[in-house]
């Protein structure tokens, strides 16, 4: 027995050796890993000589922030504070992970701390530079923290932007008039819709002539409605390859995506200049809601089945980023509008893709910096191309930025004038959407977001690039099985880009088992008054 008990002994001390070895370890790994991101962070933007070549790199700070209450903290200063991720219901504040360089805004989402993902460029954390087709990177993440990796383009292929005609069936302009303010709060303007019918030759999702499932798609910031391009190609190949035997979910669908205000060919009509540029979310999605309205009224004035048009239309709203925030609202507005009677379409979804409120809101002091380290001007497409793919942390899909990137960007002269202007001007593409504009609007946002998606009625999905950014209030209602969450960890924060399969196949999955096959929902638990308990049981008894 002692000699057992002596064994026994041995092999713990063994253990505890062990693992304290392999805790020290991890630690030092630790530490090396935040010197590295502390010098990535303060290292200087312009390594590639964009100084000498003339291209604007930063910018003088805004006094739009520069008197805003997150003005005085740095991204340094938030990456040491924010270290640690939010840890489920114990309500730690978010921490997206550090990388290695400055790179352009989206809005205010926090990455994933996963392997293989792409960091969001507006978490006051810089993305992770990554070499693309063509692109050599000189320098490299090595563990002995020498200093910044820099990613330097020697020889990209020329990008080729891909029209929507690629993925879209169709492009229309919808004309919004400002109409009444006690009905709507929209301030009128021309949106840019994308659309197409995916749905089999006799427009229908079934043997009756009913519509299709209309997939709602809202855009991020400064994305356009083109972002869900990709999604849209692979949808409509699924949808061509279905058979009798094997049906897709996507022949059953039908995508509208439009531009939202200040973004991609809509363009805001206001009685003043300030108002035209408003991103106030209850705005945008007022415009979200005229616009839908329109196209749904139109696309059943086009088709000749009765059924068609009498049908209300079953709509899934999906929102990507700070349109999350949009659809989350719109969702909401289409269901008042429902129980008041004046519904024109019912939701049967909302999907919201990567973005969570706690890690926004953790976001914002960061998001100024990251704002002025954007170029304001390209020389070129490839150019763009370059920059958003090493730097600027956009998608590295480059099939996805031919079609996404270009319909952010217009030409310009040097001078700032328009292309037309001048025909010895050099020719320049500057970004379309003003994100100095939208920086009054970004709390407003993200704030009260988890709530408002939690009190839409219809099924939930959340995709995600990871599983450490629920705050609290998520988190509980995740447990409780309110919402379905997915994860996508090898994509970045344009997931809808990066992996354009992977969403479609969410996509079709979403609406095959909410929509198409509804699967009963099981009755709440309540716990039953003594006076029910007592009928109840006098009710058995006879």
């Amino acid at each position: 027995m002692g000699a057992r008990f002596k064994i026994l002994e041995r092999y713990v001390s063994i253990l505890f050796v062990h693992t304290n070895t392999c805790q020290k370890q991890l630690n030092r790994a630790r530490r090396a890993s935040l010197t590295r991101r502390r010098r990535r962070m303060t290292a200087t933007t312009d390594d590639d000589g964009d100084a000498e070549e003339g291209r604007t790199t930063t910018k003088d700070a805004n006094p739009m922030w520069t008197a805003a209450p997150w003005a005085g903290v740095s991204a340094t200063a938030t990456t040491t504070k924010r270290r640690r991720a939010m840890g489920g219901a114990c309500g730690k504040p978010s921490t997206p992970r550090a990388s290695s360089r400055l790179g352009a805004v989206r809005e205010g989402e926090t990455t994933t701390t996963t392997v293989g993902d792409s960091a969001s460029p507006v978490t006051g954390l810089p993305p992770r530079t990554r070499p693309v087709s063509g692109v050599v990177a000189v320098g490299g993440d090595d563990d002995d923290g020498d200093g910044p990796t820099t990613t330097r383009a020697k020889a990209i292929p020329p990008l080729e932007a891909r029209s929507w005609k690629e993925c879209f069936e169709r492009a229309e302009n919808v004309t919004i008039d400002g109409g009444d303010a006690k009905r709507t709060r929209t301030q009128g303007g021309v949106f840019r819709v994308y659309s197409s019918n995916l749905a089999s030759s006799d427009a229908s999702d079934g043997s009756d002539g009913s519509p299709p499932v209309l997939l709602a798609c809202l855009h991020g910031c400064p994305y356009t409605g083109l972002t869900w391009g990709p999604c849209a190609e692979e949808l409509a190949r699924r949808a061509r390859s279905s058979s009798s035997t094997t049906t897709s979910p996507a022949s059953s669908m039908e995508i509208f995506a439009m531009d939202l205000r200040g973004h991609g060919e809509s363009v805001a009509v206001a009685p003043d200049a300030a108002a035209c540029e408003s991103f106030d979310p209850d705005v945008m999605a007022e415009d979200a809601l005229e616009t839908l309205r329109v196209f749904v009224v139109r696309r059943g004035e086009e088709e000749k089945t009765d059924t068609w048009r009498k049908t209300r239309r079953k709509v899934v709203v999906v929102g990507h980023s700070m349109g999350g925030a949009i659809a989350a609202r719109l969702a909401k507005r289409l269901e008042e509008l429902d129980a008041a009677g004046d519904g024109f379409v019912e939701v049967v979804g909302l999907i919201l893709i990567d973005i969570v409120e706690g890690s926004a809101m953790a976001a914002l002091p960061a998001m100024g910096a990251l704002v002025d380290a954007r170029p304001e001007t390209f020389e070129s497409l490839e150019e763009a191309m370059t920059w958003s793919m090493t730097k600027g942390g956009g998608t590295r899909n480059p099939r996805s930025a031919a079609i996404s990137l270009p319909s952010q960007l217009r030409e310009i002269n040097v001078a700032g004038g328009d292309k037309t202007s001048s025909s010895s001007s050099r020719r320049r593409f500057a970004w379309r959407t003003n994100l100095r504009a939208t920086a009054k609007y970004w709390s407003d946002w993200y704030t009260g977001l988890s709530k408002l998606y939690l009190s839409v009625k219809a099924p939930k999905l959340l995709l995600l690039a990871g599983n450490d950014r629920l705050d609290t209030e998520l988190t509980i209602a995740q447990m409780q099985g309110k919402f379905q969450m997915t994860l996508l960890p090898k994509a970045g924060h344009a997931i809808q880009e990066d992996d354009p399969d992977s969403v479609a196949t969410v996509l079709e999955n979403f609406v095959g088992r909410y929509v198409l096959n509804p699967r009963p929902t099981p009755p709440s638990f309540r716990r039953e008054s003594e006076r029910e308990t007592q009928a109840r049981v006098v009710e058995n008894d006879t």
